[in-house]
């Protein structure tokens, strides 16, 4: 399935970046690209020539390592309207990457993290 209401993405935020990678790339043979994302590098994980994941330092102080899946939404602004009164919690307000897409970070009313996300058209050629 791909499309709305699809998952899309998934990202690693590690506290040990080259462990992460290392590990990864030992386990499951995932090789790495690195990309200047003006504000900081990303990291690409690719099987063979398929990027497969994300992976990035943890940003917020005391935040273990954590896996974050994104699911694609047609309207990330609308979605996340929607996640307080379906009784989550918006995380991480929405946020523009440059060809990439819009997106937050929410939370289910079980604690369960996860991310919307609505590609950028470049993404969908």
């Amino acid at each position: 399935m791909s499309g709305p209401g699809s998952f899309m993405w998934n990202e690693l935020s590690s506290t040990d970046l080259e462990a992460s990678k290392k590990f990864l790339g030992e386990v499951v043979g995932w090789s790495f690209d690195e990309v200047d994302m003006g504000s900081g590098t990303y990291t690409i994980a690719k099987s063979g020539d398929s990027q497969v994941a994300g992976l990035m330092s943890t940003q917020a102080p005391n935040m273990p390592s954590a896996w974050v899946s994104y699911v694609h939404v047609a309207d990330v602004d609308a979605a996340a309207a929607k996640v307080e009164g379906a009784g989550g919690t918006v995380m991480v307000p929405m946020m523009d990457v440059p060809n990439v897409g819009r997106f937050c970070w929410v939370q289910d009313p079980t604690g369960a993290v996860f991310a919307l996300m609505t590609p950028a058209e470049s993404m969908n050629a």
